[in-house]
């Protein structure tokens, strides 16, 4: 923490973005705008202590390590209308630009057209297709924020899905792997979460359509067919384009990486120390955590998967607003597309739906899942991933376009207010760039020894 806030009092690179002139940003912009943010969203406090049982061979002793609860950036989750206007210049832009052919190949196999015709995100408005003005489509990726370089030197973990200057793992299809033996069971935890409020009529409506989508999908019977068939896909398709498993090259000149496994570039090597002031990061700096092309049999809705979820067909049970007036949309499904009168409001709840996606395991999508508490050195309390409209697990940060140095939660009732929460940051672009600041709630456990938990004591409580 101590750090943070010194780059802050620094200054850090130039600050860039005090008008909404710009049509993209840079590595150097996303670093400044986060630690000009870190007095105002970071929200450091101690919360109190950990108590562990230590033993050698010949005695034990309790030793106690202090409890902290911070917001991390962490992630930054970027939306665009196509790969060559992507708004982080270099290095998402480099991303998209790779990973556009594989995205192009990925639903020409699908579809069974013949060339790879391009992705196109089709959401312009025109004066032509007025019926479809306020239908948008996005692409997005969540890429590890630079400043994670601090919080890994300090805790010794950089978290997951390493990458370098000009190769990157991407996200391989373990996850979307594990959905089809997870699902079943995701499916009835959602229905036992349904609220009370809706009726009999909204429920078997939901009901009725995600037994018929089961059912088209084949997911009644014994059907893993499919989502092994996609996965295979997925794997000959991305293995064409990299080197060493998923390693992929940012240059024209190819490249080549050690894959690192399941995480996509390991955990960056998490040591048996860390911090007693401050929790781990979940991805590494430069670490790709999701990206929409990849993704796009189902970011695209081509394989709907969660169509057999009832937060897809009850409207208000997954919201980033909240009340009868919110003007924003829903969580799920989590796909790429959303009708949206405002183009900074739909990149708001999109990059919403990303975070839902890799705060999770087992999702049916192709990503890597943040390490949200696997550190063997810390332990964790409590939810560590994003969460709609909840300010006690994340709040958001704008980036790009006009950098903000506070943080927020996405949703607030904007429908009778003057100037709306879009107003003034629409780009031509159509780029935007956020931060998601994700509360963490950890403490260090001590090195030596056997140690075990025996607990924790709150301040005040």
């Amino acid at each position: 923490m101590l750090s943070f806030v010194a780059l802050a009092a620094v200054g850090g690179p130039t600050w860039a973005g005090e008008s909404a002139t710009a049509e993209e940003t840079s590595t150097s912009e996303i670093f400044s705008a986060t630690i000009s943010a870190v007095p105002q969203c970071i929200r450091w406090r101690p919360k109190g202590a950990c108590l562990w049982l230590k033993c050698y061979l010949y005695y034990c002793e309790v030793e106690a390590t202090l409890r902290v609860e911070h917001y991390t950036p962490d992630v930054t989750i970027s939306t665009w209308h196509d790969p060559a206007t992507h708004p982080w210049k270099d290095y998402g832009r480099k991303i998209a630009q790779r990973v556009d052919r594989i995205g192009r190949q990925l639903t020409r196999e699908v579809s069974g057209v013949s060339s790879l015709a391009r992705l196109d995100s089709a959401g312009t408005k025109t004066k032509d297709d007025r019926d479809t003005r306020n239908f948008i489509y996005r692409g997005a990726d969540a890429i590890g924020n630079p400043v994670n370089f601090i919080q890994g030197a300090i805790t010794g973990n950089y978290g997951t899905a390493g990458s370098g200057p000009n190769s990157i793992p991407v996200p391989m299809p373990f996850e979307l792997a594990d959905w089809f033996t997870a699902f079943p069971m995701q499916v009835a935890e959602q229905w036992a979460s349904v609220p009370s409020s809706y009726t009999s009529g909204q429920k078997n409506y939901a009901r009725d359509r995600t037994n018929d989508w089961s059912g088209w999908l084949g997911l009644a019977g014994a059907a893993g067919g499919a989502v092994g068939s996609v996965i295979g896909l997925y794997n000959t398709v991305v293995g064409s384009y990299t080197s060493a498993g998923n390693v992929l090259s940012l240059t024209e000149g190819g490249g080549s990486g050690d894959s690192g496994g399941r995480d996509g570039g390991g955990n960056g090597g998490a040591s048996s120390g860390g911090s007693d002031f401050m929790c781990p990061p979940g991805i590494m700096p430069f670490g790709l955590a999701f990206q929409s092309d990849l993704d796009s049999l189902f970011w695209r809705g081509i394989v709907p998967l969660e169509t057999i979820y009832p937060a897809t067909w009850l409207p208000g049970m997954r919201e980033v607003g909240q009340g009868m007036l919110q003007t924003w949309g829903s969580v799920w499904p989590r796909q790429g597309a959303i009708f949206q009168q405002d183009p900074v409001k739909g990149a708001a709840v999109l990059a919403q739906r990303v975070g839902d996606i890799i705060s999770y395991r087992a999702q049916p999508h192709i990503y890597t899942a943040l390490q949200l508490d696997s550190d063997p050195n810390y332990k964790f309390f409590g939810f560590q991933g994003i969460r709609e409209h909840d300010p006690d697990h994340t709040l958001w940060q704008r980036v790009f376009p006009n950098p903000q140095r506070t943080c927020a939660v996405f949703g607030t009732d904007d429908s009778l207010a003057i100037a709306g929460f879009g107003d003034g940051h629409n780009l031509n672009s159509r780029g935007t760039v956020w931060n998601a600041w994700r509360r963490q709630d950890c403490c260090r456990k001590p090195s030596g020894g056997a140690v075990f938990f025996l607990g924790s004591v709150e301040l005040g409580g």
